[in-house]
């Protein structure tokens, strides 16, 4: 399965595709993060595109349907931090199979890509509170987010090497950084995660979505 994920924020970029692979086996990823790069990376041989409605180049409904005639049997789905009815209903009238908030958690984010994906279009139901920000006992509460901004590119890294299985060494080794800067990293997953060992951290991390 190949997605196009266009952002032109990185670490959110970084993180969604963290996410996304999460959604069956063999997800290929390819990042974009302008509508110019949108343009050179489309092919027809796509299963999906999640597109931000804020990027260089972006003109709204308009650059949506352009690049949606482009391939035409690929089903696009806007990921936006706009939360704008009139946002919302404009990107459904231009054709697009759903509209995801990005304050939407990272479960139902993997159950709507693959609702979508199954065929689905999903308009979102709109809440009458904004998603707390803060992080929340609850893992399946916790909106992408909040989590990815508390996470560097090379903490991101780490988690993944860590979920392999891998000993701080190892992960040195790998990531060409030095072993105390591993530990460092680590200590900064726990407190984000709010666990204390990495067993706890990769399960916390898997269950939220992250992983």
């Amino acid at each position: 399965m190949h997605i196009l994920i266009a952002d032109d924020h990185q670490l959110f970029l970084d993180g969604l595709t963290i996410l996304i692979k999460g959604v069956g086996q063999d997800v290929y990823v390819t990042q974009a993060v302008s509508v110019g790069d949108i343009k050179e990376k489309l092919h027809k041989g796509m299963d999906l595109v999640l597109i931000d409605l804020r990027m260089p180049g972006m003109k709204g409904k308009k650059t949506l349907e352009a690049l949606m005639k482009r391939v035409p049997n690929i089903p696009f789905v806007v990921i936006s931090a706009t939360e704008s009815q009139a946002d919302i209903d404009a990107c459904l009238e231009s054709g697009v199979k759903g509209f995801i908030p990005k304050a939407t958690p990272s479960i139902e984010m993997i159950d709507i890509v693959k609702r979508v994906l199954a065929g689905a279009v999903h308009h979102p139901q709109l809440k009458s509170k904004h998603f707390s920000q803060h992080h929340d006992h609850d893992a399946h509460e916790e909106a992408l987010p909040a989590i990815f901004t508390s996470l560097s590119e090379r903490q991101l890294q780490v988690l993944l090497e860590m979920a392999k299985g891998f000993t701080n060494k190892e992960i040195a080794s790998v990531l060409n950084i030095s072993n105390h800067t591993v530990k460092t990293h680590i200590a900064h997953l726990f407190s984000v995660f709010r666990v204390s060992s990495r067993v706890e951290c990769v399960q916390k991390a898997r269950s939220m979505g992250v992983l």
